[in-house]
């Protein structure tokens, strides 16, 4: 299931949890870009959406990384998702000399807005793909969604329980894997 989220002034849900298609696209026929950007609100509330389903949860997000709004910081974005077991998969499209569609440029060619993209994929065990165009699009989704589809689930029990609320840090490694990508450690008290 898909849902359609926008956050220009505050994040507004375009299309609940659905696998129909053609509300789907509908909703993707009806987007406007403009406005602020309240992207780590939308992170949060995103988050909350997914927050009850028993199946893996991921947010894929589009943006140049930027919020505007600044209602709530990227750490407390990535904070959130990780607490709701959310793994973010950011896509950011800039051009090839790191200025995102606004055309904003940050000094000695680092992009924070790229920054944030990457702290919300690495901060919550997702993937963060930074395009150079729209045509690379596309491809990008269908990573993803591939990536997705191929994913394994792994448990253990530590012999030291965190406690609840305590965070905890984990390391996953594979003997022979060309790539291991793991959510970056968990709170204690979840199950």
């Amino acid at each position: 299931e898909v849902f359609i989220m926008t956050f220009d002034s505050f994040p507004q849900l375009q299309q609940d949890l659905t696998n129909n298609l053609s509300l789907l696209r509908e909703s993707l026929d009806s987007l406007r870009v403009g406005g602020a950007t309240a992207l780590n609100m939308a992170i949060v509330e995103g988050s909350d959406i997914l927050a009850e389903r028993a199946e893996r949860r991921a947010l894929i997000v589009l943006s140049d990384g930027y919020d505007t709004t600044q209602t709530i910081s990227v750490d407390q974005a990535v904070d959130y998702a990780r607490r709701q077991d959310v793994r973010i998969y950011s896509i950011g499209i800039f051009d090839g000399g790191g200025t995102d569609l606004r055309g904003r440029r940050s000094f000695d060619s680092f992009n924070l807005g790229e920054d944030y993209l990457r702290s919300f994929a690495d901060g919550t065990g997702g993937r963060a793909i930074i395009l150079d165009s729209l045509g690379e699009l596309l491809a990008a989704y269908e990573d993803i969604a591939n990536e997705l589809k191929s994913q394994y689930a792994l448990a253990y029990r530590p012999s030291d329980p965190a406690e609840p609320g305590e965070w905890r840090e984990i390391e996953v490694k594979a003997d022979g894997a060309k790539e291991v990508r793991t959510k970056p450690g968990y709170f204690g008290g979840e199950q």
